[in-house]
């Protein structure tokens, strides 16, 4: 696939064609925070360019030479138009001390007064320096911005991933039963343990937030999902999770991380054949023993209304019973008990909200609010 490099200066450097360093920082905290995070960019030849090819984001000055972010072409310009709009996958602050490949490893894939020196934005990269580029820094956490030549991907290890994730679960854990909660130094501890930043440890926890999010489940307050993960190490996290919390892995989360991803993209790619007869296949599930007094009991008490938005429901089923859901306000997977204090009837669309609603938390708190019955434990 064809790649871009766009250049970035700061303006304190460079007045006439640098931009202002507080923007890239403002643009990277976007993404971070909401998923997304778009900006146009001037191309030297922008009409050679295609929707969804790859763009790399290097710095120039006097830092040094690095990779700060990468995304994809998400909008062309029109006739009238200059700038070429990119959506980003990852990008990092400026401010950083971390990079996705260091001066010396760019050097060490091409010549730079060939590539790496080019002032202009949106040169095509040659398609072998295309291709490492890609394998080097797409998926990669960053590494200490060091300007050294030569290898320090710094992956995560197994060990470190499972700590992580550990530590994350442990402190729902204690959020759960009312104990205080210090994330700083939970990062701490990491940091001496592993040696990274904690910085990168909280980062890795939004990941975990994100992974926890695209599950429908609850994530530990203050740590926004942040999707500027990899399929592949999305799916590790949740295969973590599982085996902490003795169950099978979600079969197709690595596919359902993909279609969440582009989807916030928002970028249509080209029409998919489809399958005319799909496969099959056999998974293993666990599920909760529920009571079923209490999802009668519940269903019964709601009079054919929904709990939260007092709407009634949607249609009545072929048995002429009003069709509503019974949730778990506390989830089951977070260790919340099968019981009507803990349960509500909902319609299909508050349920889904409930789950995976950017206002999840509010919508939780509401319930508890109104619904005298139910009890927070």
């Amino acid at each position: 696939m064809p790649a871009y490099l766009i250049s970035w200066k700061p303006a304190s450097e460079n007045k006439e064609y640098g931009w202002p360093e507080e923007e890239l920082i403002a643009l990277a905290d976007r993404l971070r925070t909401t998923g997304v995070a778009q900006e146009g960019w001037s191309f030297l030849r922008h009409e050679d360019v295609k929707v969804g090819e790859r763009v790399f984001l290097l710095r120039q000055g006097k830092r040094g030479q690095g990779i700060l972010g990468y995304g994809e072409i998400a909008k062309l310009p029109k006739p009238s138009e200059e700038n070429t709009l990119v959506s980003f996958d990852v990008l990092l602050s400026p401010r950083s001390k971390t990079v996705l490949a260091t001066e010396g490893e760019l050097h060490a894939l091409a010549d730079p007064k060939k590539v790496w020196n080019a002032r202009a934005s949106g040169t095509r990269l040659p398609p072998e320096i295309a291709a490492a580029l890609e394998e080097l820094v797409v998926d990669r956490d960053p590494v200490p911005d060091t300007g050294k030549a030569g290898p320090s991907r710094m992956d995560w290890s197994p060990e470190e991933l499972r700590a992580s994730i550990e530590s994350y679960v442990q402190m729902q854990r204690a959020l759960q039963s009312g104990q205080p909660l210090n994330k700083k130094s939970v990062y701490e501890n990491l940091a001496k343990r592993f040696g990274r930043t904690v910085k990168a440890y909280e980062y890795r926890m939004q990941n975990i937030s994100y992974v926890l999010g695209v599950l429908g489940r609850s994530w530990l307050p203050g740590l926004v999902p942040a999707r500027n993960v990899g399929a592949n190490v999305a799916v590790e996290i949740e295969k973590i999770l599982a085996n902490i919390e003795e169950r099978p892995a979600t079969s197709g989360f690595a596919q359902e991380v993909q279609v969440q991803n582009a989807v916030a993209k928002g970028r249509l790619g080209e029409r998919p054949s489809g399958s005319q007869k799909p496969n099959t296949r056999t998974t293993q599930v666990r599920e909760f023993e529920r009571e079923p007094k209490v999802r009668e009991w519940v269903l019964v008490r709601a009079k054919g209304k929904c709990e939260s938005c007092r709407e009634t429901a949607p249609f009545t089923t072929a048995l002429g019973i009003p069709f509503l859901e019974v949730h778990h306000v506390r989830t089951l997977a977070d260790g919340g008990p099968d019981k009507v204090e803990n349960a509500v009837a909902l319609c299909p669309n508050c349920h889904r909200a409930l789950h995976y609603s950017v206002q999840r938390q509010k919508l939780i708190d509401s319930l508890y609010e109104n619904i005298r019955r139910l009890i927070r434990e």
